[in-house]
């Protein structure tokens, strides 16, 4: 048999009979309180924390391949390898670096995406330990709906415009992609 419904409401706790003042009702703590009355009071739920972290992990990788892109196109010599970019013996990630397509303002647009991972990355990590997150997690969502316009914009030019696609770039863009999913997931629960 369930207990009565219990609900959070500013300084009162919500039961079946009435509103009762908070340390009125013994036995019910706020740590204790069913996970909806958790969430109006803009605590964040056990589901909110793993999609905040799986969204930090796509942050995290896409700024490792960013970095490696921002290598691969500035410092050439640095990273020999091709591991990932090898199109029919030719890297494709660092043949895109010599073209006019991989700097804005001379700065690599890997540095770019690289800056933006590591913003949103701190940003998903931040909001785990907020108790209202709100203002953050619109910011995560608007900076993913960025990074999806800018990716399309540079899959157009990476699949349509080059001869040899670069092969990290396009898992970048799936990076953005589970960036902006776990952030719409995330405002979807919050």
């Amino acid at each position: 048999m369930a207990g009565p419904e219990v609900h959070l409401h500013e300084s009162f706790l919500i039961c079946g009979a009435g509103p009762v003042r908070c340390g009125g009702l013994a036995g019910v703590t706020k740590s204790n309180l069913p996970s909806s009355a958790s969430r109006d009071h803009g605590l964040m739920t056990q589901r909110s924390k793993i999609l905040a972290y799986s969204g930090a992990l796509f942050a995290l990788i896409g700024a490792i391949i960013s970095a490696i892109l921002v290598a691969k196109h500035s410092f050439p010599d640095l990273i020999q390898s091709s591991v990932g970019c090898d199109i029919d013996g030719t890297d494709a990630c660092k043949a895109l670096g010599q073209t006019e397509y991989a700097h804005v303002f001379g700065v690599p647009i890997a540095a770019f995406g690289f800056f933006f991972y590591i913003l949103v990355l701190v940003s998903f990590i931040r909001i785990t330990f907020m108790h209202h997150p709100g203002k953050i997690l619109g910011l995560i969502v608007f900076l993913g709906a960025v990074g999806i316009f800018v990716d399309l914009v540079l899959g157009v030019i990476n699949l349509g415009i080059l001869e040899k696609p670069c092969i990290l770039c396009i898992y970048t863009y799936l990076t953005t992609a589970g960036v902006m999913i776990m952030a719409a997931m995330l405002f979807r629960s919050e």
